[in-house]
């Protein structure tokens, strides 16, 4: 008895000092001695998982359920490091909702596992959700630790979410966070999913300040120390942002050097890094330009070797989903892309996104018909869909059928438009909706096409007014109504789009609305309307003060400007906005006359001979023909003597050459007879 005491105090004291290995022995030794206390085996779990041994931690949990002794919160955290996403969720699912008592640890414990099962399973909506659940009652804890993972986490799912627009410039960044290289690199996410390019460099330029401030510290005992794969991680955003903006030769020099120093290429790649590599991997394979397939799905292999485990389990969802559909894309002539597109079917969250790619993948393999009924049967269950509908327009209208494309415009885009209240839609896709509108109805309506846009523009217009008295509340409707207002200005609707403009800034009550504001008083000025002059005060404020410097009668003189040639694009970049390219008369250059090669134009020699036009048989100069006119003539009698002289009284014409072929033969030193012989 004294013995098993003995080994239960080693034991508290080995898991108090953190010696796992050791404490995982002991709990062995008290097993053989006959104690089969489920504590121990509780204990020896726990430090299965603090030695990252899931699989064995795993098989004792299945081992205490046949006692009736169940363990799902430890249970679903080595389901959720081995991979398992959806069987840790239900599991965790058995402990009910933890949201309702997050002042318990364990409660929010569970919340925070789910939130990490749920951002791999690509669920990021939720994840917002509950973390918005969770921030304030931290805040009030001031467990500053806690509350920095939290909203760092925050920031990396704010970034996987779709459309959406965080203004995280209005929100103060507290002090435990402006030392924090992860909060740094997931702003500049954050930036790059709504396309702010110059926020997004200056995060990351931050976060590898920070970065390289603890390598020069490194020998500092207080400050956490650096990790390579952060590092890796800085050198890739910025690789991709040169890749975002363009600069494609500049990100594939920081891929290679990427590959070359931290082993990126799959052959010394630790475990830990492999999903960096893969990202790397798929980025630079595109710069490439490279047409063998092969080699892409090959280095992917060689990475999924290298970490001992499957790539899939070291990815997102999303991302799994992305490199799948590459996949696919590269072996779309091969039958080797239908496993693709099942494995991308596993990794999809969004459906349509999937359908869209197999009708794009019909289409590059020449299946017209095949893509049109595909399309009619996705249609038909996603018609509330306005985002699919505007993409079906798009392809219908490349394939020319417009029919069909006017078919879900009349019906379905119009009974969507009647719900204009409501739309959450952002503005560059409704000005897209327009622009198809417009293009179908030319399409359809050649000769009366102007009348049918003009129709349907105030068709619209005047659902998007009734509609949104009634829901002020959506916040993206003075943009959508500006971008409607715009395209009643092209088609010569001035006094509707000045009611437009005039909606968004007085009703919504958007009286800085800059685009509203601008259409507003080009709008009544073309209809001849008094503009307020308290419009035309906010508009002076906000326009540049060098407009004010232009003169407009000398505007009015000069010739309508056209666009500089590249000669003169350096030297106008240099000249003020009022100097404007005038259009001169095109000077002609007179060229000197070409010769050919050998040619003297001074002494060009004999002309050419003027029958060389003619055939051969028609020349004056053929033999036949020669011999043909002088027995004719009878210039030389049958049978007469050397040296005899015509017998007609018609006097022989001296023999002067007829052509110039006939005098360079005769200037020739000698003239070659070919005497053939007679045959007896």
């Amino acid at each position: 008895m004294e013995k098993v005491e003995g080994l239960y105090q080693e034991l508290q004291l080995l898991v108090k000092s953190e010696q796992y290995e050791a404490a995982s022995h002991i709990c062995d030794k008290i097993r053989l001695i006959g104690c089969m206390d489920s504590e121990v085996l509780r204990t020896k779990i726990y430090c299965l998982i603090q030695r990252k041994m899931w699989n064995q931690a795993l098989f004792l949990i299945k081992s205490l359920e046949k006692d009736e002794i169940e363990l799902p919160f430890e249970k679903s955290y080595c389901l959720y490091r081995t991979n398992n996403y959806k069987d840790a969720l239900e599991t965790l699912e058995t402990l009910g909702d933890p949201t309702k008592a997050l002042s318990k640890l364990e409660n929010r414990a569970i919340t925070h596992l789910k939130i990490q099962i749920l951002y791999r399973l690509g669920q990021f909506e939720e994840c917002e959700r509950l973390y918005s659940i969770m921030e304030p009652i931290i805040a009030k804890e001031n467990n500053s630790v806690e509350l920095e993972m939290l909203q760092v986490n925050q920031l990396a799912v704010f970034s996987s979410i779709r459309n959406i627009n965080k203004n995280i410039e209005d929100f103060d960044i507290p002090d435990y966070l402006t030392n924090s290289i992860e909060y740094w690199f997931n702003r500049c996410c954050l930036y790059l999913s709504n396309n702010d390019i110059d926020n997004a460099m200056t995060s990351l330029e931050m976060s590898e300040s920070l970065y390289n401030s603890l390598l020069e510290n490194d020998d500092s005992e207080d400050q956490q120390s650096p990790d390579v794969s952060d590092e890796c991680s800085l050198a890739l955003m910025r690789a991709y942002i040169m890749q975002q903006i363009g600069q494609n030769e500049e990100a594939k020099l920081l891929y290679e050097d990427s590959f070359k120093k931290f082993g990126l290429d799959g052959v010394k790649l630790e475990p830990s890094m492999v999903h960096l590599g893969v990202v790397a991997y798929n980025n630079y394979f595109i710069l490439s330009k490279n047409d063998n397939p092969h080699s892409y799905i090959d280095g992917l292999k060689r990475l999924s070797i290298t970490s001992k485990d499957q790539i899939e389990h070291k990815m997102t969802v999303n991302q799994n989903f992305i490199i799948s559909l590459n996949k696919a894309l590269l072996l779309y002539n091969e039958s080797g892309f239908k496993q693709y597109i099942k494995q991308a079917e596993k990794f999809s969250v969004d459906k349509l996104k999937l359908d869209l790619f197999k009708i794009g993948l019909f289409l590059l393999q020449g299946k017209t018909k095949k893509a049109v009924q595909y399309i009619n049967s996705v249609y038909s269950k996603n018609q509330d869909n306005i985002e699919f509908s505007i993409s079906v327009l798009k392809i219908l209208l490349k394939l020319k059928m417009i029919n069909n494309a006017f078919k879900i415009l009349d019906s379905n885009i119009d009974q969507y438009i009647c719900n204009f209240g409501q739309w959450t839609i952002s503005p560059e896709l409704f000005n897209e909706l327009l622009i198809l509108i417009h293009n179908i109805l030319i399409e359809k309506f050649s000769n009366s096409a102007i009348d049918m846009i003009k129709q349907k523009l105030k068709f619209i217009l005047n659902h998007a007014i009734s509609k949104s008295t009634s829901s002020k509340s959506n916040s993206r409707l003075p943009s959508l109504l500006s971008v409607l207002g715009k395209h009643l200005l092209i088609a010569n609707l001035a006094s509707e789009a000045a009611e437009c403009f005039r909606f968004v800034l007085e009703d919504l009550g958007d009286s800085n609305n800059d685009s509203a504001l601008s259409g507003y008083v080009s709008a009544s000025t073309l209809c001849g309307n008094e503009v307020p002059k308290v419009y035309l005060r906010q508009l002076d404020k906000k326009l540049p003060s060098s407009v004010f410097s232009i003169d407009a009668e000398v505007l009015e003189k000069m010739e309508a400007p056209t666009r500089a040639s590249e000669k003169d694009s350096h030297d106008s970049k240099s000249m003020s906005h009022a100097n404007l390219t005038i259009k001169t008369k095109s000077k002609h250059k007179k060229r000197k006359p070409r010769y050919p090669k050998g040619f003297d134009p001074l002494n060009p020699g004999q002309e050419p001979d003027p029958e060389r036009w003619l055939p051969k048989e028609q020349r004056s100069s053929f033999k036949k023909l020669n011999k043909n006119r002088s027995s004719k003539k009878g210039q030389i009698g049958k049978g007469g003597h050397q040296g005899a002289i015509p017998t007609s009284n018609i006097e022989a014409k001296p023999t002067v050459p007829s052509t110039a072929k006939q005098a360079a033969l005769s200037s020739s030193s000698g003239i070659r007879r070919s005497h053939k012989k007679k045959r007896r």
